[in-house]
C-alpha cells in the first residue's frame, strides 16, 4: 500500500506500531469488543517472515500473565 492512498474505514482504535506492546494492545482492545486497526512502518510480510533478525525478547512473569489474560500467551512461539 502506498502512503498517499486514502483508505476510507472507521475503527474505534488505531494502534501505531506492530511490536510486542502494540500487538498486545490491539489484541486486548479487540478482545474487549472494539474494532481495531494496527499500522506499522514495516511491511507486514517482513514482520511475519521466518528470517531471524537476531533480536531476542525476555518476557517477565507479570507480562506473561497479562498476555495470558488477553488470550495471547498460548500463541507465543516458544522455539
Amino acid at each position: 500500500m502506498v502512503a498517499s492512498e486514502q483508505i476510507q474505514s472507521q475503527v474505534d482504535v488505531l494502534v501505531v506500531g506492530a511490536g510486542l506492546v502494540g500487538g498486545a494492545m490491539a489484541a486486548a482492545l479487540a478482545g474487549a469488543g472494539l474494532s481495531v486497526a494496527m499500522i506499522d512502518r514495516a511491511d507486514p510480510r517482513d514482520l511475519t517472515a521466518d528470517a531471524n533478525d537476531g533480536r531476542a525478547s525476555a518476557i517477565a512473569l507479570g507480562s506473561k500473565r497479562a498476555l495470558a489474560g488477553i488470550g495471547v500467551w498460548p500463541h507465543v512461539d516458544r522455539d
